[in-house]
């Protein structure tokens, strides 16, 4: 599997939650305890691109998350790496590749950024799937929550949550 290493530990991952309920708890109801963290694999269909606009070439790659179509441009520095057992949870792949998808999200973060629109130009090359790293923190017995925190920015990532539950679901049946 081609994966990307985490940055954030599950520690600091624990208290960027800590500290956003902090925050926000004296405004919103107060949540359950986290009961469990554990880290979860999401995969994406990451395509590498060729930007060309009015101003320069760009290259690239973005990545489509396979069940919600949420898409990131991966930093350059970012290392790819192969790896045949990880820690975690490996959460199915929820579609196949649609390079289709990759273009019109590049297509339109070029649009919003480039003032002659008429001079953008996007090549995408064939996907392949990248598993990106995610630290799932449970709450609650009977009624589960889950949060979702990036492994590689330490932010919490509510759009994730959607795409994780369907992961665990599509497992289920």
């Amino acid at each position: 599997m081609l994966m990307i290493d985490p940055r954030i530990s599950k520690s600091e991952a624990l208290s960027t939650v800590q500290k956003q309920e902090g925050i926000w708890g004296k405004l919103m109801k107060k949540k359950a305890p986290v009961t469990a963290v554990e880290q979860g694999w999401v995969p994406f269909w990451t395509h590498p691109y060729t930007l060309h606009t009015s101003r320069s070439i760009i290259h690239g790659r973005i990545a489509i998350e396979t069940y919600q179509g949420l898409s990131a441009i991966l930093p350059e520095d970012v290392t790819i790496r192969s790896e045949e057992n990880i820690d975690g949870y490996q959460l199915p792949p929820g579609s196949g590749e649609d390079r289709g998808k990759a273009y019109e999200a590049l297509y339109w973060e070029a649009f919003a950024k480039e003032k002659k629109r008429a001079h953008i130009h996007v090549d995408i090359e064939p996907g392949f799937l990248l598993y990106v790293p995610y630290w799932i923190l449970y709450r609650g017995q009977e009624h589960v929550e889950i949060t979702a925190v990036d492994a590689l920015n330490g932010k919490i990532d509510p759009s994730m949550k959607d795409s994780i539950l369907q992961s665990l679901a599509a497992e289920t049946v």
